[in-house]
């Protein structure tokens, strides 16, 4: 019912469009595409669907993931992202995740990491090797920076 609604106000907006006026046809040049991504960027067909970081701000907090209707398409515009490991910082140059000045501003912590300080805890720092659990593993956490105890 809607599809057919945008098609008939799209129909009627072509035939009352002056000739010179843009019409409803979507002209490819309007989306970014992979050649147009830069230094540690790839292009993204839906980037609501990254289910990570995108930016400094997110590193260290729950991210949603997007729940991507199949029949309703990509909520979001395809548009050139960072590559995985990678965020864009606040001059929106894509940076390595790790250089994000993140965690609440803690300078003893790093994000992109798994929230546990797993052989990073006063209890095991000198224990090596330690074996770590990644089954609960807290997606996009806060972890110690290296030689730094929790």
């Amino acid at each position: 019912m809607l599809k057919t609604f945008l098609f008939v106000a799209c129909i009627a907006n072509v035939l009352l469009a002056d000739s010179t006026e843009e019409t409803c046809e979507q002209d490819s040049d309007d989306y970014p595409n992979e050649n147009d991504c830069g230094l540690n960027e790839e292009f993204s067909d839906c980037p609501d669907g990254a289910c990570r970081p995108l930016t400094c701000d997110e590193v260290g907090y729950p991210v949603p993931c997007a729940d991507i209707d199949p029949e309703r398409g990509c909520p979001s515009e395809p548009k050139c992202i960072c590559k995985n490991g990678f965020v864009l910082n606040n001059s929106s140059i894509c940076i390595p995740i790790r250089e994000c000045p993140s965690c609440g501003g803690d300078p003893n912590a790093e994000g992109g990491g798994c929230g546990l300080n797993c052989g990073n805890l006063c209890s095991n720092y000198d224990q090596k090797p330690i074996k770590c659990s990644t089954d609960i593993c807290e997606a996009n956490g806060c972890d110690c920076r290296q030689r730094i105890c929790f």
